[in-house]
């Protein structure tokens, strides 16, 4: 029944990190998503005011001293790259029912404060990818997820569908791909979806 055939599985690209937020509801998931793609926007749009030369471009701005005072975080010296990366970093923001995605893939500055914002606006954070990164701007500290896919088979079957179990880093786009694979079931007749999360933290990649 789960066999994945043309499913949105890619185990040729890791993405550098993906944070998944867990919250209680898709209310909260959808409140947290807005939070989050407003903080984003005005970040990016302090940055643009900005001078295009120096080092002062690249220092957080008063959008990330004003949540980080308000949240009790310690932020990095400088502006997350994913969040400004590109011009479409609010598109990294991406909810699905109950669960929030901040997408790094092309980041090179670590989950870090994402996983803390979404644990301070309620939620619970789950990192694929890489967690930290020590003072020279090495991986210290990565995770990998497990994601658990269960569900009702079709009423002519009448029994539960034996769960799918998959690790983040074989999605292309952890949320794309997870969205992709549910679409699936539901259009092969699943009913009574659950997902779950499990996470296990890792050291350093090995040189």
């Amino acid at each position: 029944m789960l066999a994945m055939s043309g499913s949105p599985f890619n185990s040729r690209q890791r993405a550098h990190f993906t944070v998944v937020g867990e919250f209680a509801s898709a209310e909260r998931a959808e409140a947290a998503t807005l939070w989050l793609r407003q903080f984003v926007r005005a970040t990016g749009e302090a940055r643009r005011t900005r001078p295009t030369w120096g080092v002062n471009r690249a220092r957080r701005t008063a959008p990330e001293w004003a949540a980080a005072r308000w949240l009790r975080l310690a932020w990095p010296a400088q502006t997350p790259d994913w969040m400004w990366r590109d011009g479409a970093a609010t598109a990294r923001v991406t909810r699905l029912d109950r669960y929030v995605f901040v997408d790094g893939n092309a980041s090179r500055a670590g989950a870090y404060p994402v996983d803390a914002l979404i644990e301070r606006l309620g939620g619970v954070a789950h990192v694929e990818g890489c967690r930290r990164l020590s003072a020279d701007g090495a991986v210290s500290q990565r995770s990998q997820l497990m994601i658990r896919v269960s569900c009702r088979a079709p009423a002519e079957a009448g029994h539960l569908a034996r769960p799918l179990e998959v690790r983040g880093d074989q999605f292309f786009h952890l949320a794309d791909g997870l969205a992709g694979t549910l679409a699936y079931l539901r259009a092969e007749g699943c009913t009574e979806i659950a997902v779950s999360f499990s996470e296990t933290r890792l050291g350093a990649p090995e040189a």
